[in-house]
Protein backbone atom coordinates (compact mmCIF):
# COMPACT_ATOMS: atom_id res chain seq x y z
CA UNK A 1 0.00 0.00 0.00
CA UNK A 2 0.68 3.92 -0.52
CA UNK A 3 2.78 5.45 2.06
CA UNK A 4 1.91 8.87 3.07
CA UNK A 5 4.19 9.72 6.11
CA UNK A 6 6.70 11.83 6.64
CA UNK A 7 9.21 11.89 3.67
CA UNK A 8 12.57 13.81 3.73
CA UNK A 9 14.29 16.44 6.58
CA UNK A 10 11.64 19.06 6.47
CA UNK A 11 8.25 16.98 7.20
CA UNK A 12 9.89 14.90 9.61
CA UNK A 13 11.07 18.19 11.06
CA UNK A 14 7.03 19.25 10.63
CA UNK A 15 5.92 15.68 12.60
CA UNK A 16 8.06 16.51 15.16
CA UNK A 17 6.64 19.91 15.19
CA UNK A 18 2.86 19.12 14.75
CA UNK A 19 2.99 17.33 18.16
CA UNK A 20 3.76 20.91 20.04
CA UNK A 21 0.88 21.85 21.76
CA UNK A 22 -0.67 25.83 20.59
CA UNK A 23 0.23 27.12 17.26
CA UNK A 24 3.17 26.24 16.33
CA UNK A 25 2.08 22.54 16.43
CA UNK A 26 -1.11 23.50 14.14
CA UNK A 27 1.03 25.53 11.88
CA UNK A 28 2.64 21.88 11.65
CA UNK A 29 0.30 19.91 11.44
CA UNK A 30 -1.71 22.00 8.63
CA UNK A 31 2.11 21.81 6.55
CA UNK A 32 2.12 17.83 6.65
CA UNK A 33 -1.82 17.85 5.78
CA UNK A 34 -0.93 19.71 2.65
CA UNK A 35 1.60 17.55 1.58
CA UNK A 36 0.45 14.59 2.49
CA UNK A 37 -2.99 15.27 0.73
CA UNK A 38 -0.70 16.66 -2.56
CA UNK A 39 1.25 13.00 -2.85
CA UNK A 40 -2.04 11.05 -1.70
CA UNK A 41 -3.83 13.40 -4.83
CA UNK A 42 -0.70 12.36 -7.31
CA UNK A 43 -0.86 9.28 -5.99
CA UNK A 44 -4.60 8.93 -7.07
CA UNK A 45 -3.95 10.21 -10.68
CA UNK A 46 -1.33 7.45 -11.67
CA UNK A 47 -3.42 4.80 -10.24
CA UNK A 48 -6.63 6.37 -12.37
CA UNK A 49 -4.65 6.57 -15.58
CA UNK A 50 -3.72 3.18 -15.33
CA UNK A 51 -7.04 1.50 -14.86
CA UNK A 52 -9.36 -0.49 -16.80
CA UNK A 53 -11.83 -3.55 -16.79
CA UNK A 54 -9.81 -5.90 -15.32
CA UNK A 55 -9.51 -3.91 -11.97
CA UNK A 56 -11.62 -3.84 -9.27
CA UNK A 57 -12.21 -0.23 -7.05
CA UNK A 58 -13.87 -0.03 -3.89
CA UNK A 59 -15.81 3.35 -2.51
CA UNK A 60 -16.60 3.02 0.95
CA UNK A 61 -19.24 5.83 1.86
CA UNK A 62 -19.78 6.53 -2.16
CA UNK A 63 -22.61 9.04 -1.04
CA UNK A 64 -24.06 10.43 -3.87
CA UNK A 65 -21.59 8.90 -6.70
CA UNK A 66 -18.94 11.32 -7.13
CA UNK A 67 -15.78 9.03 -6.33
CA UNK A 68 -17.73 5.92 -7.87
CA UNK A 69 -18.74 7.86 -11.65
CA UNK A 70 -15.05 8.66 -11.75
CA UNK A 71 -13.56 5.20 -11.26
CA UNK A 72 -15.99 4.15 -13.10
CA UNK A 73 -15.28 5.88 -16.36
CA UNK A 74 -12.25 4.29 -16.43
CA UNK A 75 -13.68 0.99 -16.86
CA UNK A 76 -12.51 -0.08 -13.90
CA UNK A 77 -14.83 -2.70 -11.91
CA UNK A 78 -16.65 -0.82 -9.44
CA UNK A 79 -18.30 -1.85 -5.59
CA UNK A 80 -20.05 1.19 -4.07
CA UNK A 81 -21.21 1.35 -0.36
CA UNK A 82 -23.42 3.90 1.18
CA UNK A 83 -25.67 2.71 3.97
CA UNK A 84 -28.39 5.53 4.59
CA UNK A 85 -31.32 4.95 2.34
CA UNK A 86 -31.92 8.24 0.89
CA UNK A 87 -28.44 8.69 -0.13
CA UNK A 88 -28.73 4.75 -1.46
CA UNK A 89 -31.30 6.09 -3.54
CA UNK A 90 -29.78 9.44 -5.28
CA UNK A 91 -26.17 7.05 -5.22
CA UNK A 92 -28.62 4.57 -7.68
CA UNK A 93 -29.98 7.05 -9.76
CA UNK A 94 -26.78 8.95 -10.57
CA UNK A 95 -24.20 5.69 -10.88
CA UNK A 96 -26.68 2.33 -11.04
CA UNK A 97 -26.98 2.47 -14.39
CA UNK A 98 -23.28 1.80 -14.79
CA UNK A 99 -22.61 -1.89 -16.17
CA UNK A 100 -19.49 -1.92 -13.86
CA UNK A 101 -21.03 -0.66 -11.01
CA UNK A 102 -22.02 -2.43 -8.17
CA UNK A 103 -23.97 -1.34 -4.94
CA UNK A 104 -24.26 -2.13 -1.85
CA UNK A 105 -26.91 -0.48 0.52
CA UNK A 106 -24.65 -1.33 3.70
CA UNK A 107 -22.13 0.36 6.11
CA UNK A 108 -18.67 -1.09 6.09
CA UNK A 109 -16.83 -1.15 9.79
CA UNK A 110 -13.85 -3.81 10.91
CA UNK A 111 -17.04 -5.66 12.61
CA UNK A 112 -19.99 -6.74 10.85
CA UNK A 113 -23.79 -6.85 12.50
CA UNK A 114 -26.67 -4.20 12.58
CA UNK A 115 -25.69 -0.79 13.54
CA UNK A 116 -27.82 2.40 14.19
CA UNK A 117 -26.46 5.32 11.67
CA UNK A 118 -26.89 8.62 13.09
CA UNK A 119 -27.99 11.72 10.91
CA UNK A 120 -26.81 14.87 11.61
CA UNK A 121 -29.47 17.07 13.74
CA UNK A 122 -31.47 19.59 11.56
CA UNK A 123 -29.61 22.99 12.60
CA UNK A 124 -26.19 21.64 11.94
CA UNK A 125 -26.71 21.21 8.49
CA UNK A 126 -29.28 23.18 5.86
CA UNK A 127 -30.12 20.56 3.62
CA UNK A 128 -31.24 16.91 3.72
CA UNK A 129 -28.13 16.49 1.36
CA UNK A 130 -25.64 17.87 3.81
CA UNK A 131 -27.16 15.72 7.16
CA UNK A 132 -26.58 12.93 4.90
CA UNK A 133 -23.26 13.36 4.26
CA UNK A 134 -22.51 13.52 7.91
CA UNK A 135 -24.20 10.18 8.87
CA UNK A 136 -22.18 8.24 10.92
CA UNK A 137 -22.28 4.95 12.91
CA UNK A 138 -20.35 7.17 15.43
CA UNK A 139 -22.86 9.28 17.85
CA UNK A 140 -21.71 12.70 18.32
CA UNK A 141 -23.09 16.05 19.83
CA UNK A 142 -24.09 16.97 16.21
CA UNK A 143 -26.39 13.72 15.74
CA UNK A 144 -29.81 14.03 15.73
CA UNK A 145 -31.59 12.79 18.50
CA UNK A 146 -34.28 11.13 16.68
CA UNK A 147 -33.59 11.01 13.00
CA UNK A 148 -31.94 7.64 13.29
CA UNK A 149 -31.72 4.76 10.96
CA UNK A 150 -30.79 0.86 11.31
CA UNK A 151 -28.37 -0.74 8.68
CA UNK A 152 -26.38 -3.68 7.88
CA UNK A 153 -22.91 -3.70 8.62
CA UNK A 154 -20.58 -5.65 6.73
CA UNK A 155 -17.27 -6.55 8.35
CA UNK A 156 -14.38 -5.26 5.96
CA UNK A 157 -13.15 -8.81 6.04
CA UNK A 158 -16.10 -10.14 5.07
CA UNK A 159 -16.23 -7.55 2.08
CA UNK A 160 -12.92 -8.71 0.62
CA UNK A 161 -13.61 -12.35 1.00
CA UNK A 162 -16.71 -11.40 -1.12
CA UNK A 163 -14.72 -9.91 -3.80
CA UNK A 164 -11.58 -12.20 -3.46
CA UNK A 165 -9.81 -10.95 -5.58
CA UNK A 166 -6.75 -8.49 -5.68
CA UNK A 167 -8.40 -4.31 -5.03
CA UNK A 168 -6.21 -1.56 -7.44
CA UNK A 169 -7.92 1.40 -5.06
CA UNK A 170 -10.06 1.79 -2.03
CA UNK A 171 -11.49 5.29 -1.07
CA UNK A 172 -12.47 5.33 2.16
CA UNK A 173 -14.95 7.90 3.78
CA UNK A 174 -16.92 6.41 6.44
CA UNK A 175 -17.26 8.80 9.07
CA UNK A 176 -14.82 7.58 11.88
CA UNK A 177 -15.01 3.44 11.01
CA UNK A 178 -12.21 3.85 8.99
CA UNK A 179 -9.34 4.19 12.12
CA UNK A 180 -9.99 0.11 13.36
CA UNK A 181 -9.66 -0.94 9.13
CA UNK A 182 -6.84 1.28 8.29
CA UNK A 183 -5.07 0.40 11.87
CA UNK A 184 -5.61 -3.66 11.17
CA UNK A 185 -4.36 -3.28 7.49
CA UNK A 186 -1.06 -1.45 8.63
CA UNK A 187 -0.67 -3.93 11.01
CA UNK A 188 -0.53 -6.47 8.47
CA UNK A 189 -0.03 -5.41 5.00
CA UNK A 190 0.70 -8.26 3.42
CA UNK A 191 -1.82 -10.36 4.78
CA UNK A 192 -4.36 -8.37 1.98
CA UNK A 193 -3.99 -7.84 -2.12
CA UNK A 194 -5.13 -4.32 -1.69
CA UNK A 195 -2.70 -2.07 -3.49
CA UNK A 196 -4.21 1.45 -2.12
Amino acid sequence: MAYYGPIGAWQHSLATLSYVPGWVGFKARKKLHRAYVKRALEHFEVIEKGLGPTDICVDLGANYGVFTKQLAATGAQVHAFAPDPDTFAILKKNVGGYPNVTLHQKAVAQTGGTLILHRLAEGIASTDEKRSWGSSLIASERSSDTDKVDVEVIAFNQLLQEIAAPIRMIKMDIEGSEVEILQALTAEPEANDIEA
